[in-house]
């Protein structure tokens, strides 16, 4: 099977979609499997918004990461950036897991919007962290142009990249995964 998709946006949140699927169902297989597997790989389609979401969202963590000392000044805050919610005695225990993963900023749980991100570290291994982000910087990755986040990855060489330093900045959980080849 092979398949060949064109994008075109026509307003800030509609994109078209075109698919064309040619299908060779050489081998005899059964009718059903080849229909669900033309079905699976059309659908498909759809996770790439997701993708270029989610790679936005790891763009803006390695563009905007605050230094050591404005970390450090941003982390002393005492209410959330985006609702000024004071946070209890136990969130200040937990303050440097409770900010914002580009800004730094503490953020309250009702504003906190969590993402699982995957970035290729420098030992091609697959790094998976969940990261927090505060609405204001949420939304600022995800408006960011497309071909803003390409051609600086392209610039930088830093299509996978991940600073270590940022690393530690939100996230409750980290996984390292073997290179899959």
């Amino acid at each position: 099977m092979s398949m060949t998709a064109i994008y075109r946006q026509r307003d800030n949140n509609v994109v078209d979609v075109f698919i064309k699927g040619f299908l060779n169902p050489a081998g005899g297989l059964t009718r059903s499997i080849i229909t669900r597997s033309a079905a699976k790989a059309l659908l498909s389609v759809s996770k790439n918004v997701h993708c270029a979401q989610m790679k936005k969202l790891a763009w803006s963590i390695r563009q905007r990461c605050p230094t050591m000392q404005e970390r450090h000044a941003q982390e002393d805050s005492a209410v959330c950036v985006s609702c000024l919610k004071k946070p209890s005695g136990t969130q200040r225990l937990l303050h440097r897991h409770l900010c914002c993963g580009v800004c730094s900023h503490y953020v309250c749980s009702a504003c906190r919007i969590h993402k699982k991100l995957h970035f290729m570290m420098a030992d091609r291994k697959m790094l998976e962290q969940e990261v927090a982000f505060c609405p204001r910087c949420y939304m600022e990755a995800l408006d960011a142009k497309t071909v803003t986040v390409a051609s600086q990855e392209l610039l930088f060489n830093d299509v996978y990249g991940w600073n270590e330093v940022c690393a530690y900045t939100s996230g409750t959980e980290i996984s390292v995964f073997d290179d899959l080849n």
